[in-house]
């Protein structure tokens, strides 16, 4: 018997800190990530250990929901 999927809240909010504004990346409630603007490119940080630099938002975002699911 197959299971039933199950729908996952995943949202992208915008936090100001220090004046600059970050991306925190949310799966239900509990924060997964953040994503703050450098320059032309994104750095990423996993909660929980992992940094990244993607070139777009979307990649940022990407590698920040795979990374989750990989340790999970």
């Amino acid at each position: 018997m197959a299971k039933k999927q199950q729908s996952v809240k995943v949202q992208l909010v915008e936090k100001e800190v220090g004046g600059q504004t970050i991306q925190q990346l949310y799966i239900a409630k509990n924060l997964i990530g953040e994503v703050t603007p450098q320059n032309k490119e994104f750095a990423t940080h996993l909660i929980g250990g992992g940094d990244f630099t993607a070139k777009t938002l979307d990649d940022a975002v990407e590698w920040l929901l795979q990374e989750y699911n990989l340790h999970q």
